[in-house]
């Protein structure tokens, strides 16, 4: 947490903006991560952190040089698809029922990470070198979040705005909601919405709502008419078609780049 802040300060933050950037991505982290637990949901989006801590508290509150250097570190928070620790306590969910020493998946993680970092920068500043990062040959979508954080900034510096009432206001209530429905599934065993399916419901789950929906009809029809028994004997295979589904695209991926032949996107991303 020094480390982060005191990084955020050398760019121009001043120590109270950078407490709380890094104070609400680890919030946002163990938020996700818990959904991920509970839920099982592979797919979640959250509020970029800047944005909302600037819209909040107003524009005209934060000097350029403070917005200027939140704009560098955004991208810590700017998409909780991307947050790493539910994907790390799954792993050491797996590694505890394989009796794994999770001191040393610690370590492959560690190790992993850098190795995927200095991957994912020669990769891509070479893709973008040889096709051209602004051409039609490589997706905007990717290269737009490099320019996206600034062309906001230009915004709260050229236009400065007040705090945002009405959306404090609709953050409260919608945190007032959220307490109410964990509270009513803690006390009522027949209370059917949980406050997972309230967080998620503008967070793109419109993506993949209806493969959810099939695993859990799936899921519910094996224990109601097979019991506990069916629905572990039948867990391999669907396990199964999520690995297939993956090996099938990297498959066609390896393909398209080996024999130079134009195919499509297999991965939702």
């Amino acid at each position: 947490m020094l480390a982060l802040c005191g990084f955020a300060i050398a760019l121009g933050a001043t120590w109270s903006t950078a407490l709380i950037f890094f104070v609400l991505f680890l919030l946002l982290s163990i938020a996700i991560a818990r959904i991920r637990a509970e839920a099982g949901i592979a797919w979640a989006t959250g509020p970029q952190i800047v944005p909302s801590i600037v819209n909040f508290g107003g524009s005209s509150q934060f000097t350029a040089q403070d917005m200027t250097a939140m704009s560098f570190v955004g991208v810590f928070g700017s998409d909780a698809r991307s947050i790493e620790l539910p994907a790390q306590m799954e792993a050491m969910k797996i590694s505890q029922h394989n009796n794994l020493d999770p001191r040393r998946l610690t370590l492959a993680i560690m190790v992993g990470a850098v190795v995927v970092i200095a991957a994912s920068w020669v990769s891509i500043l070479g893709l973008y070198y040889h096709y051209g990062a602004a051409s039609a040959t490589v997706e905007s979508w990717r290269t737009s979040w490099g320019s996206a954080p600034f062309m906001t900034l230009e915004g709260w510096i050229t236009a400065p705005k007040p705090t945002d009432t009405p959306g404090l206001t609709g953050a409260a209530i919608g945190l007032v909601i959220t307490i109410i429905l964990a509270v009513l599934r803690t006390q009522f065993v027949w209370w059917p919405f949980h406050p997972i399916g309230f967080a998620l419901g503008g967070s793109g789950i419109d993506w993949i709502w209806f493969p959810m929906f099939l695993g859990w009809t799936a899921k519910a029809l094996s224990i109601r008419f097979g019991g506990i028994k069916t629905f572990r004997t039948a867990l391999p295979f669907f396990i199964g078609l999520v690995l297939g589904d993956y090996v099938i695209s990297a498959l066609w991926a390896l393909t398209y780049l080996f024999t130079g032949l134009h195919g499509y996107r297999t991965f939702p991303i």
